[in-house]
């Protein structure tokens, strides 16, 4: 019965996508810690020519179901930031062996917290690539996390229970920390009966997983309004989560509306509409210089990273399918709406220049 109720998770989650730019750097599988136990697979993507005069931040990016790590990295746009920004890419890879469709398992109770299962084997990677494979080359104010759906749920995990490590998270299409302790709440949590608490009800659950300090300051979250995976109502609980944690008001210190003039093509027909995407981007902080929180809402936009392919910026298996994604084996969930999701989460952490 668990798996059967892990497969229909994973296929209401399920993710593809498809690398097409051609890249400077090396992905690579690399081994894995043996303190490892989530049974996680680890891969990296180093950009060539990486500065050896000056610390690099580093990015731990996560998949979502039915992706690998290496249909991720460039899928997303992250591997070609990482080539223009020079930062090193980490990868935690899902085996088929944990989790049927290759899921990020958020919502079972072991990989909720920290020093155990899923996090523990992300935080030893984390550990592995700046003490050890790059030893005193990644600046420790600067190490960030981020994630696509099952990914995204992932995400919040690591920064609940890892607030010491990580100066600045993105949350792409995911439900908050601890809104679910199995698959079948998982899949309420996505839904549109997921759960609404308050803003101190959503960062109590964070604050208590935290075992030591933080260093978190920035979260970024997105979501597209037509998104039937993960309901778009949990952009509001996660910002809500997220204010409360870091100190901030719930209510907004500035929202802007942006049209990216890109078209949105008919699903059905195939068409070009005459409605664009747009996002709703609103900053949350105690001044509108000061901004701890960020939501982004992209109007027409379904379950997906939006990406920018005019700009080099990601990898659609269509680079002409503008469309809203749903169905996992024509979509790669990367959707071109003109707006470079990475780009734009990578400017709001502003890592420290040297």
């Amino acid at each position: 019965m668990k798996v059967y109720w892990r497969a229909l998770f994973a296929v209401i989650l399920g993710l593809v996508s498809s690398p097409a730019f051609a890249l400077t750097g090396t992905f690579k599988e690399v081994p894995a810690p043996d303190d490892n136990p989530g049974n996680l697979r680890m891969f990296t993507y180093v950009p060539a020519h990486l500065p050896t005069d000056r610390q690099v931040p580093l990015v731990v990016a996560l998949h979502g179901c039915l992706q690998t790590a290496e249909d991720f990295y460039n899928a997303s746009g992250w591997a070609s930031l990482a080539d223009e920004r020079k930062f090193i890419l980490l990868l935690p890879q899902q085996p088929a062996t944990n989790n049927p469709m290759s899921c990020f398992d958020w919502y079972e109770p072991v990989n909720q917290q920290a020093d155990d299962g899923e996090p523990l084997s992300i935080y030893n990677m984390i550990q592995a690539v700046k003490d050890h494979m790059y030893r005193n080359r990644i600046d420790e104010r600067a190490i960030y996390v981020t994630g696509l759906s099952a990914g995204a749920a992932m995400t919040g995990v690591m920064l609940a229970t890892y607030p010491q490590l990580f100066t600045a998270g993105a949350i792409v299409a995911g439900p908050p920390y601890g809104c679910a302790q199995d698959v079948l709440k998982g899949t309420i949590c996505m839904g549109p009966g997921h759960p609404k608490m308050t803003a101190e009800d959503w960062g109590k659950l964070v604050k208590a997983a935290a075992k030591s300090g933080s260093r978190l300051s920035k979260v970024s979250i997105w979501i597209g309004s037509q998104d039937t995976v993960v309901n778009p109502g949990n952009l509001i609980e996660d910002m809500k989560q997220w204010t409360n944690v870091l100190g901030v008001p719930e209510q907004p210190s500035g929202t802007e509306t942006v049209d990216s003039g890109v078209k949105i093509i008919n699903q059905i027909s195939g068409e070009e509409t005459d409605q664009t995407f747009v996002a709703i981007h609103s900053r949350y902080g105690n001044s509108t210089d000061n901004t701890s929180v960020e939501t982004w809402l992209i109007q027409g936009m379904g379950h997906a990273v939006p990406i920018d392919t005019a700009h080099n910026c990601g990898a659609n298996r269509s680079n002409e399918d503008k469309s809203l994604p749903q169905n996992p084996t024509t979509n790669n969930y990367m959707v071109d709406a003109g707006f470079c999701a990475v780009k734009l989460i990578y400017d709001f952490w502003n890592p420290p220049t040297h």
